[in-house]
């Protein structure tokens, strides 16, 4: 060019990655391709062109065989439909794919290395959500979210620059190989449960690339048959290991926003009997209800806080045994709706007032008239302490001779002494003494109410001997 090619101007039509990009170039809208890293520019490889920057080129149509070879998550989402009265089934269902224009967006730029199908492609989706403007899906050991807006797109938009409202993965770091079983949104975040603990995944700078942060909040096992229930300011979820269950709670403390995850069945580690697999909660009052597995028997907590203190506590029971009186007629599920607790087993549908907590004589699947349940509250399940030091006595060691409840109200006093099998019972209005003369370990110390009124525990009191020597 009598310049000593110094004149002369020209560019690779393909280079390995983007890094082997000039920062300017000469010509406006030229295309570059860049290649896998197998160099295989025929079947995945993406193109971008200069326009006073790199900028993706995404016009499948205009240039060549296409841009990419990725998969097209073109068989999800699926909408169920209920069919209306102008249908050929109406009040039938039906399963559909949705329009084109809702389906899973196609990935429009990059390739397989830079650009990535999303961690749920080819696994089980164990939840699907909507937060913040994106859908989020749960699959194995990660979270997809959607782009921002654009819900049914997982792909990244660009590779060149990182947006706040690009697709994220968020793959949940640990030791050993955990699922993630579930994930609760709650108001500091998300809260997900996995097969190795808890985690917090903090949502309160919003969702972003650069705000993702995740901590591992608690160890406790989680149990998916319970679920989870959202209980004011806290997530209540169980967990089960051998033939009991344990109640947890996640909390962010009102006066500190510190997050604690503590066990509600600390002190009763044996108390809930059987696998749990429903809670419900009574927001009135705060009350927790329990169900556990081919049960008739219900269980309660209710708790009294100061500022970020629990201050009192109490589980207790409600037995329906003898309403639901055949061999299998277990509750199979609970919920609570307005101020009544449904009851289902398989061949009834029964609803409780919280408040009045007498069956409903008007509801027209059973007809139970007004027949209380008992409510059982079993005070052994805290033994006596020997020093301030001690949670509790060595078992066996501890004597009791009497105790002594004070309460207001009306209810039953009772004793049940194991190694003689013996039931003894005293109603109860102020203070009553009962003489129990029995180990702690053999002994079930329990207050029944089985009528409407309310009553309230003040006091209890023990006298007997504790002996050194001997179990």
């Amino acid at each position: 060019d009598s310049w000593g090619s110094l004149a002369s101007f020209g560019w690779k039509a393909s280079v390995g990655k983007l890094q082997d990009l000039p920062a300017s170039f000469p010509w406006d809208g030229a295309r570059v391709k860049i290649n896998s890293s197998d160099g295989d520019v025929t079947t995945d490889y993406y193109a971008i062109r200069w326009k006073g920057t790199w900028q993706e080129y995404s016009n499948i149509a205009t240039y060549e065989n296409g841009l990419r070879k990725l998969p097209l998550l073109n068989n999800m989402p699926i909408v169920i439909e209920r069919q209306g009265a102008g249908s050929a089934n109406p009040g039938s269902f039906i399963a559909r794919l949705l329009d084109t224009s809702d389906q899973l967006r196609p990935p429009l730029v990059g390739n397989t290395e830079n650009n990535k199908a999303p961690n749920f492609v080819g696994k089980k989706i164990k939840q699907i959500f909507y937060i913040n403007g994106r859908i989020c899906l749960a699959s194995g050991d990660s979270l997809s979210f959607s782009q921002t807006d654009v819900i049914w797109n997982f792909y990244a938009s660009t590779i060149i620059n990182v947006l706040p409202g690009d697709t994220i993965e968020v793959k949940i770091a640990s030791e050993k190989i955990l699922e993630i079983l579930r994930v609760a949104i709650f108001q500091s975040g998300l809260l997900i449960m996995t097969s190795e603990g808890q985690y917090l995944f903090n949502t309160e700078q919003g969702i972003s690339p650069a705000t993702v942060i995740v901590n591992k909040l608690s160890n406790y096992a989680y149990n998916d048959s319970g679920g989870t229930v959202y209980d004011g300011d806290s997530i209540v979820f169980s967990g089960f290991t051998g033939d009991t269950s344990r109640i947890y709670r996640y909390r962010v403390a009102r006066l500190t926003s510190e997050n604690k995850a503590i066990d509600l069945t600390i002190q009763i580690p044996t108390y809930l009997k059987g696998e749990v697999i429903n809670i419900a909660n009574f927001v009135e009052d705060g009350t927790l209800i329990v169900l556990t597995k081919d049960s008739k028997k219900l269980y309660l907590y209710r708790e009294v806080i100061s500022g970020d203190t629990m201050v009192q506590s109490a589980w207790f029971t409600w037995d329906f045994s003898t309403l639901f009186t055949g061999d299998f007629d277990y509750i199979l599920h609970i919920m609570i709706i307005d101020d009544y607790l449904y009851l289902i087993t398989a061949t009834d549908v029964c609803k409780i007032h919280m408040g009045l907590k007498v069956f409903d004589e008007s509801y027209e699947h059973k007809d139970l008239g007004t027949h209380p349940y008992p409510s059982t509250i079993e005070l052994t399940k805290w033994r006596p302490k020997q020093t301030v030091a001690q949670v509790q006595t060595p078992r066996g060691r501890l004597q009791l001779r009497t105790a002594t409840v004070s309460l207001t109200g009306e209810a039953v006093l009772q004793v049940f002494k194991e190694d003689r099998d013996f039931t003894q019972e005293k109603p109860i209005t102020t203070n009553k003494s009962i003489n129990i003369l029995s180990n702690t370990d053999k002994t079930v110390l329990s207050i029944i109410n089985d009528n409407t009124k309310p009553f309230t525990i003040s006091g209890i009191a023990y006298s007997g001997t504790y002996r050194t020597k001997g179990k």
